[in-house]
């Protein structure tokens, strides 16, 4: 009965809808009674609008007369970034910033670095692009390259010696010593360390190799073995590594090399027992025929090469096979470049000595060398005329002098 009765108020409803539509003239198609319904019901129903949210107004604050840093920080001149963009490219510009902050950042006009180093701690992401980059502030004079004594490039594990020039020397185009930046070789001049302001005590004069000192009086600090140099820090808040340059030097018994190991791998207190089975392991590598220099060398090697941090000494028996390789590689590669340098350098003392016997050519003699030099070019054929430049002519003249013998060595 009930469904009978609301089926029946619900075709009312319907046929009361459709006649309100007809009178209207609305042209909507026509729907059941339940769809009729549902219309009337749902059109009663108010759809909420959505709440609309205000966005926070952001506001910073630009302040002045603060308190600078008072640690860890470097100063850089204004003119630097000057500079940098009139005259480097963009990977030069992060190469000097990174060496300005290795030398004067540390109170030094000097750093040493290597292209592994460039590579990991900027955004100079490969060691072709660091060589550039390198050549190219050597070549613009705002580094200059540092020679040892044999007039060799100053190299060592830790990387390549550079005098890092300020802008202030690179604008007024000369070195605070006096020296023209258009005089210094791009191939590096013989560079000596200077303590500045200070003198080390009798007896200390040893731990400053080519080192040249002034005045006033450094205490040697007992306590870190390390001399105190006002004004200039040497330790810039570095952790020496155990296996720093020189140690073990004269000293390359098992339980150093053993305790050294331990002590870069954060164990400075290690058990009798842990100390004997490294000692039974040094003795074993000995055996197979390896020195405790090649010992040493894989100690250091692991640890900085490791995929993951060693706990053991032990683990020398595994790695020292790759460690000596790796060592043999990096020496020939060492001596490959050493003979290089050591031919560039002779190439280049040959030419200075070229060029020091034109000069005391007479006029007529210098005109004939230089007739002699531009014919031969031109008969080659090899060259096209706007190819033919001064620098090509000097080179052949020298080449005339060098065939003739004229030059004495």
């Amino acid at each position: 009965m009930k469904k009978s009765s609301t089926r029946d108020l619900k075709s009312k409803i319907a046929k009361q809808v459709r006649q309100l539509a007809e009178e209207r003239g609305d042209t909507a198609p026509i729907m059941t009674g339940i769809e009729e319904f549902r219309s009337i019901v749902a059109s009663d129903v108010a759809t909420p609008s959505p709440l609309r949210r205000s966005k926070p107004q952001i506001v910073l604050y630009l302040k002045e007369g603060l308190k600078g840093a008072t640690k860890n920080w470097t100063k850089y001149p204004n003119e630097i970034h000057d500079l940098m963009s009139e005259r480097l490219s963009e990977f030069e510009s992060l190469l000097y910033i990174k060496l300005w902050r290795e030398s004067w950042g540390y109170g030094r006009n000097y750093c040493r670095i290597g292209y592994n180093a460039i590579v990991k701690e900027t955004s100079i992401k490969s060691v072709s692009t660091a060589r550039r980059a390198t050549a190219g502030l050597k070549e613009k004079k705002f580094i200059v390259l540092a020679l040892d004594s044999e007039s060799l490039p100053n190299v060592n594990k830790k990387g390549t010696l550079y005098r890092v020039c300020t802008p202030t020397e690179i604008m007024e185009g000369k070195v605070e010593e006096g020296i023209e930046l258009a005089d210094i070789p791009t191939d590096g001049v013989f560079c000596v360390t200077m303590v500045t302001q200070n003198t080390v005590q009798k007896g200390q004069a040893a731990m400053f190799p080519q080192t040249m000192v002034t005045q006033n009086i450094v205490a040697l600090d007992a306590d870190k073995n390390r001399i105190k140099i006002e004004g200039v820090p040497t330790d810039h808040g570095h952790t020496e590594h155990p296996f720093k340059e020189d140690s073990l030097k004269d000293s390359l018994s098992s339980r150093e090399i053993i305790s050294s190991f331990y002590k870069s791998i954060g164990q400075s207190k290690i058990t009798k027992e842990k100390r004997e089975r490294a000692e039974i392991v040094f003795q074993e590598l000995v055996d197979e025929g390896f020195s405790p220099e090649d010992i040493q060398a894989s100690a250091i090697w692991t640890i900085a090469n490791a995929k993951e941090k060693p706990y053991d000494f032990s683990i020398l028996k595994h790695t020292i096979g790759q460690s000596t390789e790796a060592k043999r590689k990096a020496d020939s590669l060492e001596a490959k470049k050493l003979a290089e340098n050591r031919r560039l350098m002779k190439e280049e003392q040959e030419k200075a000595k070229l060029e020091e016997y034109k000069s005391k050519l007479s006029e007529k003699e210098r005109r004939a060398l230089r007739k002699q030099a531009e014919s031969e070019i031109r008969e080659s054929g090899e060259y096209k005329e706007d190819f033919v430049t001064e620098q090509l002519i000097a080179f052949k003249e020298n080449e005339l002098l060098r065939k003739q013998g004229l030059v004495a060595k």
